[in-house]
């Protein structure tokens, strides 16, 4: 059964039904024959690295409170993924980062959200303004490789994986 919010129409409040199109079941409506595709979660993240260590934020929210994960979040409506991303650091830490590069595009495997992972920078000058947003983090820590927390998210570890990989290139 296809996930989907709705249960009437969006468009003209009839009750939906399951039907299937192209060998996939779909929400439809019977009377104005509006069909929900469900669409992606669009989310950006960053690898922020300085002096050999990264940025990690102990989540203070659900899904995976208490666990640790990277700056990041959802792009807004007509935001690119590198401005989205430079957003939420200043959001979740109060810091302004530089962008170094794209590592690479995760999920859609049965998933919600299609995440672009970028490697960035902490400029020194930029330290003394780290701060927690409780709203999000409940700690913020400096992390080298082997001391790793747990992360919250599987794709995370994919991330570093080719965080990493990067890097001996």
């Amino acid at each position: 059964m296809p996930q989907t919010n709705f249960i009437y129409c969006p468009l003209c409040a009839t009750a939906l039904i399951e039907k299937e199109i192209h060998q996939v079941r779909r929400s439809c409506c019977p009377e104005c024959h509006y069909i929900y595709y469900p669409q992606p979660n669009l989310v950006v993240l960053a690898v922020i690295e300085h002096e050999g260590k990264l940025l990690l934020l102990k989540r203070n929210i659900e899904p995976a409170k208490g666990l640790w994960n990277f700056c990041g979040g959802y792009i807004e409506f007509g935001e690119s993924p590198q401005v989205a991303v430079i957003r939420e650091a200043k959001e979740e830490a109060n810091i302004d980062i530089q962008i170094d590069k794209l590592i690479g595009i995760y999920g859609g495997e049965g998933g919600s959200n299609i995440v672009a992972a970028f490697q960035a920078q902490l400029p020194s000058h930029q330290l003394p303004n780290l701060a927690i947003q409780l709203e999000e983090a409940s700690e913020l820590g400096f992390f080298a490789w082997e001391e790793l927390p747990t992360l919250a998210f599987p794709v995370h570890y994919e991330i570093l994986r080719d965080w990493k990989a990067q890097q001996h290139a």
